[in-house]
């Protein structure tokens, strides 16, 4: 009995030594396998932070064409129903800005107005060309269980975005033409070229407009001379901007004022011009 008792202390003793080291190796076994990890989620919107840029680079542009001036201090009401498309809104806005930029009143009923502003647009939206040098895929059916991968040594995309806008003015009470009015259009670009792999070198309105925003071109400093090049071979040259003319009758009002204006400062140039006249006598 006294061996048996002893035996199973000996074999007590043991498992609690063995139990004081395999309890520490579960727990890190535990640790290990329960630590915690953060998972970020990440999306892209519907559309394309570069399409909506062409866009609203164009319509830039294509306002800034447009001179607003002969409708200062005039109550203009702002027909919008015949502008569609997704971003009709900027469009709208825009239009706003440069009508109360030049010193017109915006008023939100037809009958508050001077005179009426009619927009109208033709077009607003992108499109997209895809060039490349190289190997097209190719599917080789009945000879090898797979195709051929694209191979591009050199690619150029191309995305464009295009306005065209038209304006008319008219008498908000008789309804009678103010001017001819006009069509202004525009057009915005973004050109990504690679080669052998690296890239994008970008070029175009848009570049140029979030870098002068940003000052900040996301290139290694080496690489940026041989940027440079191939961003001219990707834009290739500058088109000339038409001047588009888009006209509104200037006011009786206003060549009345610019008359008596004119007739007011006719005496004292000519008694600057007697004083200035050196004396002979």
């Amino acid at each position: 009995m006294r061996e048996t008792i002893a035996d199973f202390l000996i074999d007590s003793g043991t498992c609690f030594r063995r139990l004081q080291t395999a309890v520490p190796f579960a727990l890190a076994v535990c640790l290990l396998a329960t630590t915690g990890c953060a998972t970020a989620r990440s999306s892209d919107t519907a559309r394309t932070a570069t399409e909506q840029l062409l866009i609203s680079n164009a319509v830039d542009q294509a306002i800034a064409k447009i001179d607003f001036t002969p409708l200062a201090g005039r109550a203009v009401y702002l027909e919008e129903k015949y502008i569609d498309g997704a971003d009709r809104n900027y469009l709208i806005a825009s239009l706003r800005h440069a009508v109360l930029a030049s010193g017109s009143r915006l008023v939100t009923k037809i009958e508050d107005a001077d005179l009426v502003l009619e927009a109208r647009n033709g077009g607003l939206g992108t499109d997209r060309l895809d060039r490349f040098v190289g190997m097209p895929k190719v599917d080789v059916p009945m000879v090898l269980p797979i195709g051929i991968p694209e191979v591009r040594l050199f690619s150029r995309t191309t995305q464009t975005g295009t306005v065209k806008l038209g304006l008319i003015a008219y008498d908000a009470k008789t309804r009678e033409l103010l001017g001819d009015g006009g069509v202004t259009l525009a057009q915005s670009n973004d050109h990504k070229l690679y080669l052998l792999g690296t890239g994008p070198y970008t070029s175009g309105t848009v570049h140029n407009e979030v870098l002068e925003a940003t000052g900040e071109d996301q290139l290694p400093l080496p690489v940026k001379p041989l940027a440079s090049g191939l961003r001219k071979l990707a834009g290739g040259r500058p088109r000339p901007e038409p001047v588009t003319p888009v006209v509104f009758e200037e006011r009786e009002g206003d060549s009345a004022k610019k008359k008596k204006m004119a007739e007011k400062e006719k005496p004292d140039a000519d008694a600057q011009a007697s004083e200035a006249k050196p004396d002979t006598k």
